[in-house]
């Protein structure tokens, strides 16, 4: 069950790819099958879960599976902006903290701040939770 409504919430994909998750964070890149072991030894889930899970880690870019069987955790992420021309920003996501900060000076030698991405990259993550796209579009501030 993808999205239980009536089930326990531990028998949906979303938990148990965190389970599958624990264990992989535990060693970095396991083959499938001694994958499934260890979790199937904690957690006695179905083979047909787990590969369901390992699917949806996937699909979100947690982890791969390359040609030899091999799971693999993904160690970096990207966001790129862009219009239908040019790449507007492009942001480097990393494991564990990311912050994101303007180094850029002005002619002054001061640095501002502005027009690094900090509400655009916010913007986005509400949008992937399910907000509106209007909220990408709409600056708060002045309401354009």
């Amino acid at each position: 069950m993808l999205l239980p409504d009536n089930i326990h919430p531990t028998l949906s994909i979303y938990y148990n790819g965190s389970v599958v998750l624990k264990e992989l964070k535990l060693t970095a890149k396991q083959q499938v099958f001694e994958l499934y072991q260890e979790v199937k030894d904690k957690n006695d889930m179905s083979f047909s879960t787990f590969l369901l899970s390992l699917d949806w880690l996937y699909l979100i870019d947690v982890a791969t599976v390359n040609e030899d069987g091999w799971v693999e955790l993904c160690s970096s992420k990207k966001l790129i902006i862009l219009n239908q021309e040019d790449i507007i920003r492009e942001l480097n996501f990393h494991s564990g903290m990311n912050l994101i900060i303007d180094e850029t000076p002005t002619s002054d030698g001061k640095q501002t701040g502005n027009n690094v991405g900090k509400t655009t990259v916010l913007k986005l993550i509400d949008f992937c939770l399910g907000a509106s796209p209007a909220i990408i579009y709409t600056d708060t501030e002045n309401k354009k």
